[in-house]
């Protein structure tokens, strides 16, 4: 099956915005993390160990967030000379 210069313009598209979501998706991730070590009075984790973990959970998200959006970009970018 061969695609043509159509087919490859969509799919580049189209995995630029799932890279989009993915970072969506991890911003998420992240929330769902804060929102589960908050501390609260009646027990759980401190505010020490759970900004710990909010820093170590963030590393990676960023890292992740920036390689998805930095592709994200590309895909696009080398979409929107294609065109030309």
């Amino acid at each position: 099956m061969q695609f043509d210069a159509q087919w490859v313009r969509r799919f580049r598209r189209a995995a630029a915005y799932g890279a989009y979501a993915v970072v969506a998706g991890l911003i998420a991730v992240y929330a769902g993390v804060v929102a589960l070590t908050w501390p609260v009075r009646t027990g759980g984790m401190n505010a020490s160990i759970a900004s710990i973990v909010w820093i170590c959970v963030f590393v990676p998200v960023l890292a992740l967030a920036a390689v998805h959006i930095a592709l994200a970009r590309e895909l696009l970018r080398d979409d929107a000379q294609s065109t030309r």
